[in-house]
């Protein structure tokens, strides 16, 4: 985890609530936490776990007209865990043209076999198939970025 691991700050932007449905999904939350801000559900864990973290919590939707003030400070990092594509893709084209430096989760649900597990630039991922988020996800950036190429040439 993150915060056992050195880190000094984080910042959390999350909209969704803790629910009895995905509680076997969330690695710091509890029964008492249904219906409750997901990332205050974090902070709460994250502070009895390293009290001197220090835990900004965002109960927000990422949304891109919104990206410069949710993503300001500068961050080492921005770890994606969005489901929706549009949203993501908005998130991931903002680091970029930021240079701020992603890992991004690419949808494992229903996966079992962490053998697939794969870190790497998106274009290299294995096994894309035109079905994956992932492989999705590249196409609309690879369609971005070359438009965007050639409208500046």
């Amino acid at each position: 985890m993150l915060v056992r691991s050195g880190v000094g700050k984080i910042r959390l932007i999350d909209f969704d609530q803790v629910s009895l449905s995905s509680l076997n999904r969330h690695a710091t939350a509890v029964q008492a936490d249904v219906g409750t801000p997901k990332v205050t559900a974090m902070k709460k864990a994250f502070r009895s776990i390293a009290p001197w973290v220090e835990v900004d919590a965002r109960v927000e939707l990422f949304q891109e007209d919104a990206a410069e003030e949710l993503l300001s400070g500068n961050p080492d990092y921005v770890i994606d865990a969005i489901d929706n594509i549009n949203t993501k893709l908005a998130l991931l084209k903002f680091c970029y043209d930021h240079k701020i430096p992603v890992i991004s989760s690419m949808g494992a649900g229903a996966k079992a076999d962490p053998s697939r597990v794969q870190i790497s630039d998106i274009s290299e991922t294995f096994g894309r198939c035109r079905h994956s988020a992932g492989s999705r996800l590249f196409i609309l950036l690879s369609r971005y970025y070359m438009s965007n190429t050639t409208d500046s040439a």
